[in-house]
């Protein structure tokens, strides 16, 4: 049996999508979460399987938004009456039980079983803006209904513990609620899915003409609480400089290459500067490659390669233009 069992409170047309997040960040082995359609059930015992389940489970999370949901039916409710004869003098309820009285609808009802059981309630309510589900009804007379409902809870000093915008918004305020204290109390791990490792990033580059450039990939990366695998940093390296950045490229989950106007060194000749060894390495062992490319109307100030052609010694030397020629 669950350690800790939860119920989700609220109308399916306006807020499934928000409970069904709710259910699916909460719910694991020892948690169990249950919402309203898990007891509906066809005759007049829908309240009664409700109220059972909420006395034995240790809190309810209540949304309350624009719609009421369905009502309660009265051979239900009559039962509920018969069944907790000081409720009416408890609660302000008294109306709502007696047989020729208004209604209130399963989800309203949801809230004061809760009370009734003194167990643990978290009311939400959407903010300005909160998105809603498709099925959404905005009607005036079911807003009126919400608003004396919360009325009703504020009457009894239970007021509600957040307004959301949004689902992250929500799950992050009922995971820091009494479901906190529940899943503390009973030795359940509160975040049972750890964050995911940092993926290392391997930039890869040419150096001298880059430097503000790699700067900017290095923090971007640190800001994105990702690995920046960066040869600035690179330390003391146990084998060749080349194969230990081959290396480190394989090793890496992706590759952020950024290409300007140099080719870069090339240890052996014919055999690709560095960078494109990094790349290749790294396309080699299946790892994805991004690269940026610097526009060609970008201007530019630091030298390049075909600059090299003007250089008298490079002119003179046939290897050397030959070299040049490859890399532009």
């Amino acid at each position: 049996m669950a350690r800790v069992q939860l119920f989700l409170s609220t109308v399916s047309a306006e807020f499934q999508s928000y409970r069904d997040r709710l259910r699916h960040l909460l719910t694991r082995p020892d948690v169990e979460v249950k919402v309203q359609e898990d007891f509906i059930v066809s005759g007049d015992e829908t309240l009664e399987m409700l109220d059972r389940y909420i006395q034995g489970c240790d809190g309810v999370i209540h949304l309350v938004g624009d719609m009421t949901g369905a009502m309660a039916k009265p051979p239900s409710v009559a039962a509920i009456a018969q069944r907790y004869p000081e409720l009416a003098s408890r609660y302000p309820l008294a109306e709502f039980l007696g047989p020729d009285g208004p209604s209130l609808s399963y989800t309203q009802w949801e809230a004061w079983l809760a009370l009734w059981h003194s167990k643990k309630l978290y009311i939400a309510t959407p903010g300005d803006g909160a998105p809603r589900d498709k099925k959404y009804r905005c009607e005036p007379e079911q807003q009126d209904l919400q608003r004396s409902h919360l009325a009703r809870l504020r009457g009894v000093a239970r007021y509600p513990g957040c307004t959301f915008r949004g689902q992250d918004e929500l799950a992050a305020e009922v995971l820091r609620s009494f479901v906190l204290d529940l899943l503390v109390k009973a030795g359940i791990n509160p975040n049972p899915y750890p964050p995911p490792r940092p993926m290392r990033v391997f930039l890869s580059s040419t150096a001298q003409d880059l430097i503000a450039h790699r700067q900017v990939a290095d923090d971007t990366i640190l800001r994105l609480t990702q690995q920046a695998v960066v040869m600035e940093r690179f330390g003391p390296l146990p084998g060749e400089p080349v194969a230990e950045c081959e290396r480190k490229a394989r090793d890496c989950d992706v590759v952020v290459c950024l290409v300007a106007h140099r080719y870069g060194f090339e240890p052996v000749a014919g055999q690709g500067s560095i960078t494109r060894r990094e790349v290749e390495a790294a396309r080699s062992a299946g790892k994805d490659v991004l690269v940026w490319i610097v526009a060609d109307d970008h201007p530019w100030s630091e030298p390049r390669e075909q600059d090299r052609l003007t250089d008298p010694s490079v002119l003179a030397d046939p290897v050397q233009v030959a070299a040049v020629a490859r890399s532009v």
